[in-house]
């Protein structure tokens, strides 16, 4: 086991942004997500307190960046991480009565790049961006809604046509298949649209995105995908993409295909060694001295 304790008083520890890029709500089930991390990156020093590159505007994971410090401070090194980090996670953010968070951007803003993790199936597994061909560019919706306020209201339904998809992404990604993965990406958005689960200002952008010839598959993030809208796109259209948005007056929060680190500390201890002892231990296999 890793020894290790990060001094409060000295260190300065960074976590990326974090964007759904598929199993919103099927994660809600312990079911499988699939998380993009992306600069630019949350801080927290002992002289500056915690810094949110954001600004407040929400949806990229400020309040689990918060989280995922205070547990890295204390636990950084540790190998069976991930429920004990879970349970105390559901604890602190759960209201009476509300559906329990998952949690999955936690996990995913200490592993980093882009996370697949399902609790069921305890797999946790993580990869940079796979595809030559394509880009994503992440957009702001102009539009706020918090999280749980939103799973105090829910009621949640059947979530195993997304967990499918989801699975079926995964496989995509992992081959390099980057129009399986597109189709995969609009699949997901229609369902999510059948059951209800897409904000109404994010419907009619997506509408005017697919009407744009540079989109290869789009879709809302994160809950009613009411703060940030995935695009897919050719990765030669990033400024037509970014022109487009600009002309739309919306912002955006990262576009190309770079994916960054999980959490990090400033004595240099990347959380990939906590992540290959814990993926290690589920998989249960050691290959620590690989």
């Amino acid at each position: 086991m890793l020894a290790y304790t990060v001094n409060p008083y000295q260190a300065m520890i960074s976590a990326p942004s974090k964007t759904f890029l598929l199993g919103e709500y099927a994660v809600l089930n312990g079911d499988a997500g699939i998380v993009l991390c992306t600069e630019p990156r949350f801080e927290w020093s002992e002289d500056k307190g915690f810094v949110d590159p954001h600004k407040g505007l929400g949806g990229l994971g400020a309040s689990s960046a918060k989280f995922a410090f205070d547990w890295w401070r204390e636990h950084a090194g540790e190998k069976d991480w991930i429920n004990p980090l879970l349970v105390e996670y559901q604890r602190i953010h759960t209201t009476p009565g509300g559906i329990l968070p998952s949690g999955y951007d936690v996990i995913a803003q200490i592993t980093g790049h882009i996370t697949y993790f399902s609790r069921n199936t305890t797999t946790l597994e993580t990869l940079h961006w796979p595809f030559e061909d394509l880009a994503y560019c992440l957009i702001r919706t102009g539009h706020k809604l918090a999280t749980h306020e939103h799973l105090n209201q829910l009621t949640l339904k059947d979530t195993s046509t997304l967990t499918d998809i989801v699975n079926t992404a995964w496989q995509a990604m992992q081959t390099q298949n980057s129009a399986a993965f597109c189709e995969c990406v609009n699949q997901y958005r229609q369902t999510l649209f059948a059951q209800g689960l897409v904000a109404e200002h994010t419907k009619r952008l997506l509408g005017s995105l697919n009407a744009q010839p540079f989109l290869k598959a789009a879709k809302g993030c994160g809950a009613m995908g009411a703060d940030i809208i995935l695009a897919l796109i050719d990765k030669d259209s990033v400024l037509e993409c970014t022109t487009w948005c600009k002309e739309q007056n919306l912002a955006i929060v990262a576009a190309g295909q770079a994916t960054s680190d999980g959490i990090t500390d400033d004595e240099n201890l990347s959380s990939q060694r906590t992540v290959q002892h814990c993926a290690d231990q589920i998989h249960g296999q050691d290959r620590s001295h690989d």
